[in-house]
C-alpha cells in the first residue's frame, strides 16, 4: 500500500491560529491549554463554533473510481462541559467535484462528557467520484460563560491499495488503467 502524510494544513492547530481551517459559524481561537500534543488546540471564540478544511484529492481519481483508494478521518476531541449542557458534533465528508456529499461520518450531537481526548475516526474505501475529503468540527456551549469543546491532532490521508491493483492487473488484463 501507498500511504499518504497528512493533507490537512495546520492539523493540530500548532502555528498557534486557525489559519487552513475554514470558520463556518461563530469564531475560533486557538488555545494553549487542554491540548492532546503540541502547545495548542482548538476551542471556542464564541458560543457556538464550527471549523471546516476541505482537501482535494482529484488527482487520484482513476484508482478511486477503480475502488482502490481508502480514506482515513480522525480527530481528537475534549469535552468536558454536559453539565453546562455543552455538545459537540464532528463530520467526516466524501465530496465530488461539485461539494455534494457522497458518503459521511456523523458522530451527531453529543454532550456526553469526557475530560480526556477521544479519538473519532472514519476509514473507508472512498466512493467512486470522491475528489475530496471534508472534516468538520463543531462545539457549542450551553448556558455557561464558555465551551469546553477541544479539539486537536486532527488528520486525514490516503492509501492507494497497490497489491489489489496489481492482482486486477494480473487478473483481469485492461481493468485498471493509470497510476
Amino acid at each position: 500500500m501507498l500511504f499518504s502524510a497528512n493533507l490537512l494544513t495546520n492539523p493540530g492547530f500548532e502555528t498557534g491560529t486557525s489559519s487552513g481551517w475554514t470558520t463556518d459559524v461563530g469564531s475560533l481561537q486557538v488555545r494553549s491549554y487542554t491540548v492532546r500534543t503540541g502547545s495548542y488546540s482548538l476551542g471556542y471564540g464564541d458560543n457556538t463554533y464550527q471549523a471546516s478544511q476541505v482537501v482535494d484529492i482529484s488527482a487520484y481519481a482513476t484508482n478511486i473510481d477503480a475502488g482502490l483508494v481508502t480514506a482515513d478521518l480522525y480527530t481528537w476531541k475534549s469535552f468536558s462541559g454536559a453539565s453546562e449542557g455543552d455538545t459537540w458534533r464532528v463530520r467526516l465528508q466524501y465530496l465530488n467535484a461539485a461539494n455534494g456529499v457522497l458518503a459521511e461520518y456523523d458522530s451527531g450531537v453529543v454532550s456526553t462528557p469526557n475530560t480526556t481526548y477521544v479519538q473519532i475516526q472514519d476509514i473507508r474505501v472512498c466512493p467512486t467520484n470522491t475528489r475530496k475529503l471534508k472534516i468538520v468540527l463543531y462545539g457549542s456551549e450551553g448556558g455557561a460563560t464558555n465551551s469546553d469543546v477541544y479539539f486537536d491532532d486532527c488528520y486525514a490521508a490516503i492509501s492507494v491499495d497497490t497489491f489489489l491493483k496489481q492482482y486486477r492487473r494480473t487478473r483481469y488484463p485492461g481493468s485498471i488503467t493509470g497510476v
